[in-house]
């Protein structure tokens, strides 16, 4: 019991959910609720479902391969005693990536596609590198984890481009407006929590941004991308074709991105970082919010 405590640790239950609902929300708003849950259970549903467990088997492979990488760190900056030893979490890693690519070969094949494989394995490939190399090597980690996180949606796009067909403009803008909203959502708060955990990154040598240029100049860079971000929802809320109530609805996500933009200008503590970083969570789970009525 005490190991799977640990290994639900190291899965990240809570993110995952988060995964989860959003590929379910993104599906039904590409594909709608009632064909998606409809009865007989279609083939393309089956394809749909196993291309989101296979994410989240990615997903959780990434989250053990990094904490193996940063088992040493996480000592100092996240004690925590549901930790399993750092040689205790290569099996588990294997295992799911093992289970995830067997799903994913047979996903390709269903839809006659064996190439489509590779995009598994690429996955794999992606997260294993930033952890091993990249997650302390100032930006770059940052964003290529950003675009990991924005690819959650891209692979559902891709693939029911594949089975339905494109899809009008404007469903096709909303996506890119989440998948943007999603990456600089993500780069600011891995900002942030690198500036947070600065303390035991700089004892183990690390050299993720804040380290390399100064917390002050990693705040701008975090501020930077909040308002990016905050221009580009502005800009579409305003040119879109959304009702009021719709506008009404994403709102709660802009006000909290402009303040966490505030907030982080003030910033200067591991409490203050963690707080923004939880902020960050909370617009965009607003933004889920929004694009779940979307798709109703």
């Amino acid at each position: 019991m005490i190991r799977f405590r640990q290994l639900l640790y190291h899965s990240r239950p809570i993110n995952l959910i988060i995964v989860a609902f959003t590929q379910i929300i993104v599906l039904a708003y590409l594909y709608s609720w009632n064909k998606l849950f409809s009865i007989p259970i279609s083939i393309e549903f089956f394809i749909y479902f196993s291309i989101m467990v296979c994410t989240l088997l990615i997903t959780i492979g990434g989250y053990i391969i990094n904490d193996y990488f940063d088992y040493d760190i996480d000592l100092i900056n996240k004690p925590n005693k549901l930790q399993l030893n750092k040689v205790e979490l290569i099996l588990p890693y294997f295992g799911v990536t093992l289970i995830g690519f067997g799903l994913a070969i047979y996903i390709s094949q269903l839809l006659d596609k064996l190439n489509y494989s590779t995009i598994y394995i690429i996955a794999v490939l992606f997260l294993f590198i930033y952890a091993s190399h990249f997650k302390g090597k100032g930006l770059i980690g940052n964003v290529l984890v950003s675009t990991y996180s924005s690819l959650v949606i891209g692979v559902l796009w891709f693939t029911h481009s594949k089975i339905e067909g494109m899809i009008s403009d404007d469903k096709q803008i909303t996506l890119l407006i989440f998948m943007s909203f999603i990456f600089f959502s993500s780069i600011a708060r891995e900002i942030i929590k690198d500036c947070q955990d600065i303390k035991g990154d700089a004892q183990y040598g690390m050299e993720t941004l804040p380290i390399k240029i100064g917390i002050d100049k990693a705040i701008f860079f975090a501020i930077f991308f909040l308002l990016t971000l905050a221009t580009i929802c502005t800009t579409w809320i305003l040119t879109s074709n959304n009702t009021n109530i719709q506008k009404l609805i994403f709102a709660p996500a802009l006000v909290l991105i402009i303040l966490v933009s505030v907030k982080t200008y003030s910033a200067r503590t591991s409490a203050d970082f963690k707080f923004i970083s939880t902020l960050i969570k909370v617009s965009m789970a607003f933004g889920l919010i929004y694009l779940f009525y979307l798709s109703i």
